[in-house]
């Protein structure tokens, strides 16, 4: 069962939340190869997200998290010119433990 995304009622004391786009679950490769356009780049090591205020209309299809939640687990920072984009910073090389915890924090709900 997967919860239902959160009304703005139940949202009213949350700051957010990072969108990941995709069907997911990431795997190891998936991961990587996201990662590895970040090599050579102004940006840090790791995956893109976009922030929130609300999950609504087809962000219901991607992969979201809290940004509480999201921020807890992994380094999250503003990156690029859009302040809504931001990366998750991610070790090199990424390994299965963080694959399951990356998939565990970004998810449909």
């Amino acid at each position: 069962l997967t919860d239902p995304a959160p009304s703005d009622e139940e949202d009213k004391e949350n700051r957010g939340y990072y969108v990941r786009f995709g069907d997911g679950p990431e795997t190891l490769e998936s991961l990587t190869n996201d990662a590895n356009k970040t090599v050579g780049t102004k940006f840090p090591y790791g995956v893109s997200v976009m922030f929130k205020e609300r999950i609504s209309g087809s962000d219901k299809n991607n992969r979201y998290a809290p940004v509480s939640e999201a921020e807890a687990a992994f380094k999250i920072e503003q990156t690029g010119n859009n302040p809504r984009h931001n990366t998750v910073n991610l070790p090199n090389p990424i390994t299965p433990e963080v694959v399951e915890r990356f998939n565990s924090v970004f998810r449909k709900r």
